[in-house]
């Protein structure tokens, strides 16, 4: 992932919040040596690329941004085949506050987003909570499809993964 990248791009100029959305995107190269029976398969590689992409917007824009990133993704995988999806919503517990950064206000307009594009999407989906979460305390609340091709769903795991889209509650006040 290359958050850090993309918010250094975003800073780089001076911008109005007229000139949002920004939408950046990138492939990139990952490397990982799994150990034996972590993965298997020819999911079990060692080397792959990985888009990741991010966009700076108005909460106002968030919505339509959502719709159109779902879309797209949809549109994208139905080309290669894949039509049956299962569909989940990571969100925060309210009850765990220590392990989340932001406030519950942050956190309730991130999962209304998510949740008002998939039903105007007419995307059923199973709300998982307690799993939005980023790399150290947890920050964002999260969308993501899974399918296999034929139709069933492997168990939960990063290779059974397509994409996943994510909402960032703190990254307007802490990097830009």
């Amino acid at each position: 992932m290359n958050c850090p990248g993309h918010i250094l791009i975003y800073k780089d100029s001076l911008r109005s919040y007229r000139d949002l959305p920004v939408r950046l995107g990138e492939l990139g190269t990952v490397y990982r040596y799994e150990r034996s029976g972590v993965m298997h398969g020819l999911l079990r590689v060692r080397g792959f690329t990985q888009d990741d992409a991010h966009i700076f917007c108005t909460p106002e824009q968030i919505e339509r941004e959502i719709a159109d990133c779902v879309e797209f993704a949809r549109d994208v995988l139905r080309d290669f085949g894949f039509d049956k999806f299962q569909t989940e919503l990571s969100v925060w517990d309210a009850n765990d506050r220590k392990s989340y950064v932001g406030s519950e206000e942050q956190w309730n307009m991130a999962t209304a987003s998510l949740e008002n594009v998939l039903q105007r999407l007419n995307i059923e989906y199973k709300v998982i909570p307690g799993e939005a979460a980023s790399t150290g305390r947890k920050s964002i609340s999260s969308w993501s499809m899974r399918s296999d091709g034929c139709g069933s769903f492997p168990p939960c795991s990063s290779t059974s993964t397509c994409p996943t889209l994510r909402i960032g509650v703190r990254r307007r006040r802490r990097y830009a």
